[in-house]
């Protein structure tokens, strides 16, 4: 059984892409974790690959963007990606973002969108 919780934030981000590396930063322990639940129950590793829709987020992860470096936090932040990413041999990729599944579930899309997206999910 997998669970999961939701709450709503009291963080405040001077930019999306700030908002986009707290949520990678977030997601790398859950995505290890899983991998390892994984691998213990089905016996094989799983790809380990985080997809972003920011193409400013995964720019500054890349390049270690010395204008978010400077930023105590995100700086911090950042460079913490960086080594938990290449640690537990994540990838960060980009999506385009009317290709992103998680769309549907934070952003408000078009019928047209919300049915390419999901035609595969029912028989």
């Amino acid at each position: 059984m997998i669970g999961a919780v939701s709450w709503k934030l009291k963080l405040t981000c001077a930019s999306s892409t700030e908002a986009e590396l707290y949520a990678i930063s977030e997601s790398i322990p859950r995505i290890a974790n899983l991998s390892h639940l994984i691998t213990e129950i089905c016996g094989y590793q799983p790809t380990r690959t985080i997809y972003s829709d920011s193409q400013s987020g995964i720019a500054s992860i890349i390049s270690k963007d010395a204008g978010i470096l400077k930023n105590k936090f995100y700086g911090i932040r950042l460079l913490k990606i960086i080594e938990e990413t290449k640690d537990n041999g994540i990838n960060i990729e980009y999506v385009n973002t009317k290709e992103n599944i998680a769309n549907i579930l934070t952003k408000p899309v078009e019928t047209k969108t919300f049915k390419e997206l999901t035609c595969d999910w029912i028989s």
